[in-house]
């Protein structure tokens, strides 16, 4: 399996541990770079180390960002995202990108759910997240910057 995109060892390393985890997954939260640059990445990520890819854009999905602001996180919440994806989300061999999450407050919830419920389900945020953000939320998530 090869990985043609330009990263560092240590991001490298940060993201294949992000993968290898097994029990209690965090999602992964993308910083750094540009727009393009993390959706790239953890595309190309997914087609390599994944047996299934799932990517939206939360800036230009509305339906998706508000849903997430409106209901609270759970099953349903994953149900609904893969009909409105037209996507299943198989635990453990899925990653979930959700690019620009930044655009969308209900993101955080949903990131401490998947952790908080166990649910093996590999979930990338990118964006531009404030430090605030970032710390608030270091218990239940994995940080790569760029």
């Amino acid at each position: 399996m090869g990985f043609d995109f330009d990263i560092s060892h240590e991001n490298m390393s940060v993201i294949l541990d992000w993968k290898l985890q097994y029990e209690n997954v965090k999602p992964l939260l993308v910083v750094g770079g540009s727009e393009t640059t993390r959706a790239d990445l953890m595309s190309k990520f997914g087609q390599n180390y994944f047996e299934y890819t799932v990517f939206t854009n939360l800036k230009n999905n509305e339906e998706i960002c508000d849903y997430m602001n409106e209901h609270e996180p759970g099953r349903d919440m994953i149900f609904f995202l893969e009909k409105s994806l037209s996507d299943m989300i198989v635990p453990t061999e899925t990653i979930l990108i959700l690019n620009n999450a930044h655009s969308c407050d209900g993101i955080w919830p949903l990131l401490k759910y998947v952790h908080d419920s166990n649910s093996d389900i590999f979930i990338a945020a990118t964006g531009e997240f404030t430090e605030e953000q970032i710390a608030a939320a270091a218990e239940y998530t994995m940080l790569l910057r760029l």
